[in-house]
């Protein structure tokens, strides 16, 4: 995805109604929604060493579930417990320097500076020192005061990460839908940090080594970074940390997904040699590499397979995001509209509450009606063939199931097709 748009690549980011953070109805857990993020194509082969542990050696044995994929998590937490260190004595000035340089604290700290105007952001080691005096920030773009009260209860949870086998788990659940005419053997850094961004609970950022620096590039290597603390604010009230253990893996199943799309679509020779997109282009590629991302995570295929004819919950959720789809579409191809507003239509459509992301949700419902009708296969047959193929696998399940929500009729211009009509035959 374009840097300029997807704001978990690089730069740009958009806070969408991003208020206080409290539990509220509508996401899968009943909690606030996640921002998400999208990589593009790369394997991570980064030497960024944060505190490694031996778990990930055992995963890496686990991890070959998929038939020719592979997911290799390497875990990285010593960020986190560097600052439980800290925290113990803040006038400790020689693990505060540690911390500092750790490549965990160096990738949430840059991807913070994307959130607010360069202008108005203290540095992290201010806000340490700021910190370290008051025991508490007037402002805190950081979350240290987030992380702070939620010590005892992230580095409970941080212990039972250690002992969790991630990459098998991870492989089983995004093998489903990549296609496997490659063998993808992927290594992918995983940072847990209890600091950084209010809406990054986990997120897939592209980064690059320069001597002992990590900075965020468009040419870096896809990491992994997940915030213990808002994890345990969010998700983890009257939970044991055993239990936030299955909220982590398949917020690591969603990231994983993307990663291993990635890494297919640097590698197929469908996906070469594109041309620069448009932004109804990118919001087509959103729905669907956000929508099967969505679908195989925190147990959605499940509860749309166990719910979605039970009641009206679900259906009046799809109404919802379809409608709002068909509002950002009809945006996105009006010239009068000028880029930099289609770039925020684009972002409200991943990012903010869980089911206000208009193009993960309706393209989590596509992926959910299309393996119904269609099978599994279909699914992953989208994967091979491109977006536009998404769109056509839905627009078929649809023409035969009428009560479905309808695309909109400038995507159905993308498929070549007026509503009412059938899809015509896939390339």
């Amino acid at each position: 995805m374009k840097k300029s748009i997807i704001p978990s690549v690089l730069f740009i980011v958009v806070l969408v109604s991003c208020g206080k953070k409290t539990p509220e109805e509508g996401t899968p857990d009943g909690k606030t929604g996640r921002a998400e993020a999208i990589p593009t194509a790369t394997s991570p082969t980064a030497s960024a060493q944060d505190g490694t542990h031996g778990i990930a050696q055992a995963q890496a044995k686990a991890a070959g579930v998929g038939k020719r994929l592979r997911i290799k998590f390497d875990i990285h937490t010593q960020s986190a417990e560097l600052l439980y260190k800290w925290f113990n004595d803040p006038t400790d000035e020689i693990t505060a320097r540690q911390l500092l340089v750790r490549p965990g604290t160096q990738i949430m700290a840059e991807y913070v500076k994307t959130t607010l105007p360069q202008g108005k952001l203290s540095s992290f080691a201010d806000d340490l020192r700021r910190f370290s005096r008051n025991r508490k920030l007037k402002a805190d773009p950081y979350g240290i005061d987030l992380a702070w009260r939620q010590k005892r209860d992230s580095a409970l949870l941080l212990q039972a990460i250690k002992k969790h086998d991630f990459s098998s788990e991870v492989t089983r659940r995004v093998a489903a839908y990549i296609p496997m005419e490659y063998p993808l053997n992927l290594s992918c850094h995983v940072y847990f940090v209890l600091t950084g961004w209010e809406w990054g609970d986990a997120m897939v950022l592209r980064v690059k080594q320069l001597g002992d620096s990590y900075k965020l590039s468009d040419d870096g290597q896809p990491v992994i970074v997940v915030n213990l603390s808002i994890m345990t604010h969010l998700y983890g009230k009257g939970r044991k940390p055993e239990a936030l253990i299955d909220h982590i893996s398949h917020s690591m199943t969603h990231e994983g997904f993307h990663f291993a799309f990635a890494k297919y679509k640097e590698i197929s020779p469908r996906w070469q040699g594109r041309p620069d997109e448009s932004e109804l282009e990118t919001l087509i590629e959103m729905m669907q590499n956000e929508g099967i991302a969505h679908y195989i995570s925190h147990h959605q295929d499940e509860k749309l397979i166990a719910k979605y004819n039970q009641s009206e919950e679900y259906k009046n959720r799809e109404r919802s995001a379809f409608r709002q789809l068909g509002v950002a579409v009809r945006q996105l191809s009006d010239p009068s509209i000028d880029r930099a507003q289609k770039q925020q239509i684009l972002e409200a459509g991943n990012a903010g509450k869980y089911w206000s992301k208009y193009a993960c949700i309706s393209g989590m419902f596509m992926v959910y009606h299309i393996e119904r009708n269609l099978g599994k296969t279909a699914v992953k047959e989208t994967v091979t063939r491109g977006a536009v193929s998404f769109l056509k696998q839905y627009h078929q399940v649809q023409i035969g199931n009428p009560q479905l929500p309808s695309l909109p009729p400038e995507l159905l211009k993308k498929i070549g097709t007026k509503s009412g009509q059938q899809t015509p035959a896939h390339d």
